[in-house]
């Protein structure tokens, strides 16, 4: 919903069906990112950000950049653009 700010991890909305094809380490990193979030506004907002364990390990203007990145990292970073999450990117 727009103007709203997801209280819970994105994947909880998920069909418990889908849900089983979600590696442990990306449902981690995306709880993550939100307990971690006020702190992201303060620094990242409108920014594309990667956290993976507890960590921002990538920062961009760009998706496809991060998303870049992050293959490199070779992890299962979760990625978020700060402040922006209830927005669809369709690429």
């Amino acid at each position: 919903m727009r103007g709203r700010i997801m209280s819970q991890n994105n994947t909880q909305n998920l069909p418990k069906f889908q849900k089983k094809y979600l590696h442990k380490d990306f449902v981690e990193n995306e709880r993550d990112y939100w307990n971690m979030r006020g702190n992201l506004l303060k620094s990242y907002k409108g920014k594309w950000i990667a956290v993976h364990k507890g960590n921002v390990v990538a920062v961009s203007d760009d998706l496809f950049n991060i998303t870049d990145e992050v293959g490199r990292l070779n992890c299962r970073a979760y990625i978020a653009k700060v402040g922006e999450e209830d927005r669809r990117v369709f690429i």
